[in-house]
């Protein structure tokens, strides 16, 4: 019968196969501080990753969605019948 540790550490239970069934292997010490450092880190990658998702646009995309509203401002204004200072001086009675 064998009682386990954790981690892979097995001991025998005293009186019984002491020489043969003792095995122990060294548990990995890890640094808390660091470690709650390193899940900080990676929960703001998340979070940045999901930003970039939600607002994230490259500068090409934002130049090419900023000429297409010129160019329909541009459209809209040529497209016009009256310009907006004709509407001021005209006094037709």
């Amino acid at each position: 019968m064998r009682v386990w540790y954790g981690l892979g550490t097995t001991l025998a239970l005293p009186g019984r196969h002491l020489g043969h069934d003792y095995h122990t292997e060294m548990a990995e010490i890890i640094n808390l501080n660091k470690r709650r450092k390193q899940a900080a880190r990676k929960a703001e990658a998340d979070q940045a990753a999901v930003n970039r998702q939600r607002f994230g646009r490259t500068k090409l995309q934002k130049a090419r969605d900023q000429k297409s509203a010129e160019d329909a401002a541009r459209k809209l204004d040529g497209l016009r019948r009256e310009t907006p200072d004709s509407d001021l001086t005209s006094t037709e009675d």
